[in-house]
């Protein structure tokens, strides 16, 4: 996984959640959406479910970047994924942004449509080329049972503290992903 970091005690395991949420909001913070991918599907094992995201990682950066994304990984899109629902329905939590060395009309045409107020996507969701379609294609093409949430994010403080509140379960703490874990060819 991401990380292996074994704490004994819950206060050990606050404190390096703590630690993390800082990294985020002072290396990581450039981050524009909040992105959930669901399995809805209570089978997926560890190993699966990080295939999966991986899976959609490539098809993410193949989209947003072109075929030849992995020649190119400045291109590559940037987010940290937070797995959950270890014992339920696995899904992922990523806080996520596009290139800034997209074209930009590729830039353009993944902003299409827009978030209201509430952060909810407002716009022709048959446009394959808006951020949220094409998450939710790319995904359900890899988890057919799966669904998605994309959000923009507008207090990343507020999104790092959610996307990391599990942090504390040792379980947990060993499974966050950053996206340059996939872009070696």
């Amino acid at each position: 996984m991401g990380s292996t970091i074994l704490l004994d005690t819950y206060a050990q395991r606050r404190e390096k959640r703590d630690e993390i949420r800082e990294w985020i909001l002072g290396d990581l913070g450039e981050f524009t959406h909040f992105i959930t991918l669901s399995t809805n599907d209570t089978a997926y094992s560890e190993k699966m479910a990080r295939a999966k995201l991986q899976e959609w990682h490539r098809r993410m950066n193949h989209h947003t970047a072109g075929r030849h994304w992995q020649k190119q990984t400045d291109r590559c899109n940037v987010w940290m994924a937070f797995a959950e629902g270890l014992k339920s329905e696995r899904h992922w939590h990523i806080l996520f942004h596009l290139s800034d060395d997209l074209p930009a009309y590729r830039a353009e045409a993944m902003n299409w449509g827009h978030l209201d107020d509430t952060g909810r996507f407002v716009g022709n969701r048959t446009n394959f080329k808006c951020l949220p379609c094409a998450v939710e294609r790319r995904w359900k093409k890899i988890v057919w049972s799966g669904s998605t949430n994309v959000q923009r994010i507008y207090s990343l403080a507020g999104a790092v503290d959610y996307v990391t509140k599990e942090l504390t379960d040792p379980n947990n703490l060993a499974l966050f992903i950053h996206s340059s874990e996939f872009d070696q060819p």
